[in-house]
């Protein structure tokens, strides 16, 4: 739950607010000298901010480290509007700005819970080199975390761990046994971890202590969620048009994200034999845009594609319209 609002993951974007006062690019590309006045996780919700000040949003920067043999700590990321910014940075204020967020709500809480007391756990892809591992300790390193309380836990066995401690009544296999008998010593099992950037399969034990162990290397790729995101945007486009969609994707950013956070709720909702129409909501100030570019409005493409139906400020799609191969999704 965020702001309110109920999400299954947290998007990793982040709004970076910068006060310029004095940046400078020199000749080999890199930043001599910035000033980070306030900055602002972009989970939820809207970030309004008046000049001077100028936003730098951050989208799915975690995937940045994926299949990285060599990280330099000079790496930079680009934002949305083409700012550069050091990814160490973006890594580093992210995980500050949760540890203060929990910190906060301990003390309005009145609890008395000393800092020394808190171990903190970052959950990180078990395909994740070695390099991109020990950016990340880095980074929690600079927000604040001290190597002492840090753990750096593999995403699997996290999700591991947590269906082992599950209550039994809460896990029913497809052959009937309990959780139990599904986790006693000497269990051999398949963890396939779908998240939104990346897809790790795992094969784990359980040891006679009770004990995780990995017997197979953690494979996978990024054929994540985000995939299917990026499918459902190409094909959105296929119907507006790819100026619609840049003009709306840049001057329209608040309603662009609440499109992306509507899809990502919806997509889970998708099933081969499901419902036969997918309907989502639209802004819609992409159809004033498409009427900007193109002269026509949404309504107009549906009135000559059955499978598409606009109806007020939603979008009614053919299910089959959403078929993995029309998506050009990737064959994993």
């Amino acid at each position: 739950m965020v702001d309110g609002v109920c999400t299954n993951s947290t998007p990793y974007t982040q709004w970076l607010t910068e006060y310029v006062q004095t940046l400078h690019h020199t000749h080999n590309g890199s930043w001599s000298m910035y000033k980070i006045y306030t900055i602002h996780a972009m989970v939820d919700g809207v970030c309004t901010i008046s000049t001077p000040y100028t936003q730098w949003l951050m989208e799915r920067f975690k995937m940045q480290l994926y299949d990285k043999q060599e990280i330099s700590r000079s790496l930079m990321l680009e934002s949305e509007n083409g700012c550069l910014m050091p990814a160490m940075k973006v890594f580093s204020e992210s995980i500050k700005y949760l540890k203060t967020h929990l910190e906060n709500h301990i003390k309005s809480k009145t609890l008395c819970i000393k800092p020394h007391e808190i171990d903190w756990v970052l959950t990180i892809p078990a395909i994740w080199t070695d390099p991109a591992k020990q950016f990340m300790r880095e980074a929690g390193n600079i927000a604040g975390i001290p190597n002492s309380r840090l753990i750096l836990a593999l995403e699997p066995e996290a999700a591991s761990i947590y269906c082992k401690n599950l209550p039994v009544d809460r896990i029913v296999c497809p052959d009937g046994k309990s959780v139990l008998e599904v986790f006693s010593p000497g269990t051999k099992y398949l963890i396939l971890d779908a998240g939104g950037g990346t897809i790790d399969i795992t094969v784990q034990e359980i040891k006679p202590d009770g004990n995780i162990k990995q017997i197979y290397m953690a494979n996978g790729g990024d054929w994540g969620g985000v995939k299917v995101d990026q499918a459902f945007e190409e094909f959105l486009t296929d119907i507006v048009g790819m100026e619609t969609m840049e003009e709306f994707r840049k001057e329209d950013k608040e309603e662009y994200l609440s499109l992306c956070r509507e899809f990502e709720m919806k997509k889970r909702d998708i099933r081969p034999a499901g419902k036969a129409r997918f309907t989502i909501r639209i802004p819609v100030i992409l159809s004033e845009r498409l009427r900007d570019v193109k002269g026509m409005s949404l309504e107009d493409i549906s009135s000559s594609n059955k499978s598409i139906v606009w109806v007020g400020d939603k979008l009614r799609l053919d299910s089959k319209l959403l078929n993995p191969s029309l998506l050009r999704l990737p064959d994993k």
